[in-house]
C-alpha cells in the first residue's frame, strides 16, 4: 500500500490552523462587535434594518433556508460517499477517507454552529 502519510495529514493540518485562527479572532479582538456596530443605532438601540421586510425576508429567512439546504446536499452527498462500494476500494483508499472526513468536518461544524439558532442554547433565532 502506498499512501502518503503528510498527504493525508494536509487537509487536518489547514482545518486546525483554520480552527486556531478564528479562535483567536473572535477571543481577542472585537472584530465582531465593530462590525455589528456598522447596522446598529446607538441611540435608539434596535437595527434599523431588521424592520425592512424585504431585506428581512431575503437575509434572513432566506439565507437560513439556503444554508439549510446546502447542508442537506452536502450530508446526502457524504452518505452516498460512505456507501458507495468504490469509494473504499482502489489505490486512493487515504485520499478517499481524506474527502469523506472534510464533509463529516464541514457538516459537523456547520451544524454546531448553528445550533443557537434553533432556539437550543436559549438564544433567539
Amino acid at each position: 500500500m502506498n499512501t502518503n502519510f503528510g498527504e493525508t495529514l494536509k487537509p487536518l493540518f489547514f482545518m486546525g490552523v483554520g480552527a486556531l485562527l478564528t479562535f483567536i479572532v473572535n477571543r481577542y479582538t472585537r472584530l465582531d462587535v465593530e462590525i455589528t456596530n456598522l447596522f446598529f443605532d446607538a441611540k435608539t438601540q434596535v437595527f434599523p434594518l431588521k424592520d425592512v421586510a424585504w431585506l428581512t425576508a431575503v437575509f434572513h429567512d432566506g439565507l437560513k433556508y439556503l444554508s439549510s439546504a446546502l447542508w442537506l446536499v452536502l450530508f446526502l452527498k457524504m452518505l452516498s460517499l460512505i456507501f458507495s462500494k468504490k469509494v473504499f476500494s482502489g489505490a486512493d483508499l487515504a485520499k478517499k477517507k481524506t474527502v469523506v472526513f472534510n464533509y463529516c468536518y464541514v457538516l459537523v461544524a456547520s451544524l454546531l454552529a448553528a445550533t443557537p439558532a434553533w432556539g437550543l442554547c436559549g438564544s433567539p433565532c
